[in-house]
């Protein structure tokens, strides 16, 4: 029975090596073989051959100095092959062995639960493989359909949480190894499993709030990555209409010289009715107001411009006055002055059409201090900071973001006031 555990054992090695060899090439593909690394391989067989057939022998310090080589050659053998990444070939290695032995300890304790008398080795010898290959074919099917998007991943990912990783499975292995001993083999009291078991779902607690911050940065970026995409399509449409205006001047001033000789013909002919109906029919050209709006910071104008045309057409006009800072960073801009003027025209969409709606945009520069006040008809007497949107998820995150940013520069948000009229007020300094 020894020599087909040996055999056994010498398979799970070769699984061994070949699945962090697999996950290492899925995160950074980047392998070295040599022929020099034959020798260290058939080591780390000769090795794991030995540390098998010692497992229950009555020469311990053999077993040991064996699994002290075993893991020692396998360690060499992926640090010799991914060279330029030996910190992340040790934590895959270490990663791969913890599962591998937690899934062992699994095996034993669901075989335990209907068999009371049966060979132990075999059964972690077989739960190791089922491991392993499992783990070769789902990395063989994410190597073939998501490695690139899995590269990018793993980039994102914070330190910290690999750490957390790490120690959550020690804990998790050494819970379900005590769990998979036999009592007669406990050589500690059952309490450490409690311990254990305590460190565990610290842990695992620790690992959520991590996820829940994550989630709650990553909703806040992707809120104004849409900002800044809705901004990105009004500058395009602003230079759109900038570039027409420079077309329809390009073509008055082509025209300029025949229209003069046309119409100093009519007037020479003492022809007066047809001259106005002339002057008439050329000046009906459509006239593009591309300085609708002068803030003194172009981000703005193109802002205020793009919600202006969103606010007339549901009937409702934005009037402007003021100074706004051109030292004011554009994402910063963008986020509170899209998201304040959102909010007032979504406030403005539920007033009756007979209704004329105005919103006042009020800026000044008071001793390097940017002051804007933004107010709007509000005809909901409730709080106007939740948003009537229909999609909540997606949405409410206005005002979140606008005292987020208004803060991030050292500055202020106020509400003095909600109904009939919701004014919103931003202070802060200009660096």
């Amino acid at each position: 029975m020894n020599l087909v555990h040996t055999f056994e054992f010498t398979v799970i090695s070769i699984l061994y090596l070949f699945t962090i060899i697999q996950t290492m090439s899925l995160i950074y593909g980047t392998k070295e073989y040599r022929r020099k690394y034959v020798t260290v391989f058939l080591m780390y067989l000769i090795s794991g051959i030995i540390c098998s057939w010692y497992r229950n022998h009555d020469k311990p310090v053999i077993f040991l100095t064996a699994t002290i080589c075993y893991y020692a050659f396998l360690l060499i053998c992926i640090l010799s092959i991914f060279k330029s990444k030996k910190l992340w070939s040790v934590y895959i290695s270490v990663i791969v062995l913890i599962l591998d032995s937690i899934f062992q300890s699994i095996g034993c304790i669901l075989i335990d639960l209907f068999v009371q008398d049966f060979d132990r080795a075999t059964v972690l010898n077989f739960s190791s493989m089922i491991f392993n290959i499992v783990v070769l074919i789902l990395l063989r099917f994410l190597q073939k359909n998501h490695q690139n998007q899995i590269r990018n991943s793993i980039r994102l990912l914070p330190k910290r949480l690999y750490i957390l990783i790490l120690i959550v499975l020690v804990f998790i292995g050494e819970l379900c190894g005590n769990m998979a001993v036999e009592s007669s083999e406990l050589f500690f009291d059952n309490k450490i499993n409690s311990f254990l078991t305590v460190l565990t779902i610290m842990a695992f607690l620790t690992i959520i709030i991590s996820f829940v911050f994550s989630s709650i940065s990553r909703q806040y970026y992707e809120s104004i990555l849409g900002i800044m995409e809705k901004q990105m399509v009004g500058q395009v449409e602003h230079y759109q209409k900038i570039n027409k205006l420079t077309d329809d001047l390009r073509e008055f001033r082509h025209d300029y010289k025949n229209h003069m000789i046309c119409l100093q013909a009519t007037l020479e002919k003492r022809q007066l009715d047809e001259a106005l109906d002339y002057v008439k029919s050329i000046t009906k050209q459509e006239i593009i107001d591309a300085n609708k709006f002068s803030s003194g910071n172009q981000i703005a104008d193109s802002i205020l411009s793009e919600k202006s045309e969103s606010a007339a057409n549901i009937g409702t006009q934005i009037q402007f006055s003021g100074f706004i800072s051109d030292e004011i960073p554009a994402v910063d801009l963008c986020t509170m002055l899209s998201n304040a003027l959102d909010n007032a025209i979504e406030a403005c969409e539920k007033l009756s059409l007979t209704d004329s709606a105005v919103i006042t945009v009020k800026c000044a520069v008071v001793q390097n201090v940017q002051v804007i006040k933004l107010s709007n008809p509000n005809p909901d007497n409730k709080n106007s900071t939740e948003t009537s949107k229909l999609d909540k998820d997606n949405h409410g995150f206005g005002l979140y973001n606008i005292r987020r940013t208004v803060e991030k520069l050292g500055g202020e948000m106020r509400i003095p006031k909600q109904f009939p009229e919701f004014v919103l007020e931003l202070e802060f300094p200009i660096k």
